[in-house]
């Protein structure tokens, strides 16, 4: 599906649209054909689609009451789209955004909002990396205490594409803050995508994860391996 931002005429468009598919590129927008996705859906595409599902059969099961609530918490939080416009969720679409994360993990449902974030959340971190030594993620601002679970990411190699930035993505582990807040992933990274090297640049991208309060939300960071 399309989404477009108007004004005397349309001045942006993103998405789908009858067979052809808008994107804002360092072009500017530009115009091609919609292409099927290649191949059948891997184990990954499966097991988010399964999670989708099931969250969806959740919904209905709720109260009237615990819909109001979810109402309530919808109506005072915006989400950006894909062109910067701010917009409100509904009740249903904002409950599946956390429930598909707790569906995903394995969790139960949540029929009611989180309550109020008990700390704060970083708004990005400093990523060191040093060839069989170490890939530090260190959360600034450091408000992260040890002991707090987030989903890491990585990906290799990163190019210098405008676009597309990181080569690609793979979920490299759940891993868990240490005393001071930080992560230490070189062994799930180079489990996934082997022995980093010197000199190469590698991506990182964490999600904070809470069985209270599903934090979503990617934080994506490159770094020179030392």
């Amino acid at each position: 599906m399309a989404i477009a931002k108007t004004g005397a005429i349309v001045g942006s468009l993103s998405g789908n649209l009858s067979g052809a598919n808008f994107a804002n590129s360092r072009f500017g927008l530009t115009v091609r054909k919609r292409r099927p996705p290649p191949g059948p859906s891997t184990e990954t595409q499966l097991v988010i689609q399964a999670a989708h599902r099931l969250s969806r059969s959740r919904w209905p099961a709720l109260t009237e009451m615990q819909r109001d609530a979810w109402r309530s918490f919808a109506s005072n939080r915006t989400y950006r789209n894909r062109l910067g416009s701010h917009r409100n969720l509904t009740a249903q679409q904002l409950w599946l955004k956390y429930d598909f994360q707790s569906a995903v993990l394995g969790l139960p449902s949540r029929p009611l909002p989180p309550p109020p974030w008990p700390f704060e959340w970083p708004t990005g971190f400093v990523l060191t990396a040093t060839a069989g030594v170490s890939i530090i993620v260190a959360p600034t601002p450091a408000f992260v205490p040890g002991g707090r679970t987030f989903i890491v990411a990585g990906s290799r190699p990163v190019t210098t594409h405008p676009i597309n930035h990181f080569a690609r993505w793979a979920v490299i582990g759940v891993i868990t803050t240490v005393l001071g807040g930080w992560l230490d992933c070189l062994a799930p990274f180079e489990g996934r995508f082997g022995t980093i090297q010197a000199t190469e640049r590698i991506g990182i991208r964490i999600r904070y994860v809470d069985p209270v309060d599903i934090r979503f939300g990617w934080i994506a960071h490159a770094a020179t391996v030392a």
